[in-house]
């Protein structure tokens, strides 16, 4: 991305960021030159808007942009939207569309977790509803177990939701690698951060897997069944 963007300039160099800031759930911004540059979801748009009591409801490249993106979401695509507050008014820069490639091994992996090891594979995600359901779909999660466009606070309500259900027959285990998964790493029976992931996550996590293989979960998952069985058929003999 940052070589299309020096192509496309022809700058070699960017300047340098000062007050970055992450809103949890909807970007980041940070100053650059003096002007307030922000980057994320749509929903980080319109909370800029708010903010500056902005209507562009009428202006067309508003229009043109919510159709774009909702185009993109049905492709299974992410929209990332870049914008700027300049003299108090909320200025369009543009817009990203990203999609994130699926792991190797995320089909076999969860095929094992829900058909071998009898598990309940649900996805708890950002990104929206057609494009989490897309993934899970190609990857084998029921449509019934996707909690699309959540939060980190959604994400930990989840998982609270899920432990209630349970009711102290099973436990629930959460995997995640970024910072909006802390709350949920933190909320679960079990929190499982990916090696690769952000610093927040893996200290709110329980357990961390030092390589980002989701063929790893498995194997920690049948080691930990068989050092309880273990465990119990000593106390036994």
């Amino acid at each position: 991305l940052v070589s299309a963007a020096q192509a496309a300039s022809g700058c070699a160099i960017f300047p340098s960021p000062e007050q970055f800031r992450y809103k949890v759930g909807r970007g980041v911004s940070a100053t650059i030159h003096g002007v307030d540059v922000r980057i994320g979801s749509l929903a980080f748009l319109e909370e800029s808007l708010k903010e500056l009591r902005q209507d562009l409801a009428d202006d067309e490249s508003l229009k043109q942009l919510e159709v774009w993106a909702a185009e993109k979401r049905e492709s299974r695509d992410s929209v990332v939207i870049v914008h700027a507050v300049m003299e108090r008014k909320v200025r369009l820069l543009g817009a990203l569309a990203m999609r994130d490639a699926l792991r190797a091994d995320a089909k076999r992996t969860i095929r094992h977790l829900q058909k071998d090891l009898g598990l309940e594979v649900w996805m708890c995600t950002g990104d929206g509803r057609k494009t989490a359901q897309a993934i899970a779909k190609e990857v084998g999660i029921p449509e019934d177990r996707v909690h699309a466009e959540a939060l980190p606070k959604h994400k930990a309500e989840k998982v609270e939701e899920l432990k209630a259900k349970l009711a102290g027959q099973g436990s629930v285990c959460v995997v995640g690698d970024g910072v909006n998964d802390a709350p949920a790493l933190a909320a679960a029976d079990v929190g499982m951060a990916i090696g690769a992931g952000a610093h927040l996550a893996m200290e709110a996590a329980d357990v961390v897997l030092v390589r980002s293989e989701l063929s790893k979960l498995a194997a920690y998952i049948q080691l930990s069944k068989d050092s309880v069985f273990t465990i119990r058929r000593n106390f036994l003999w």
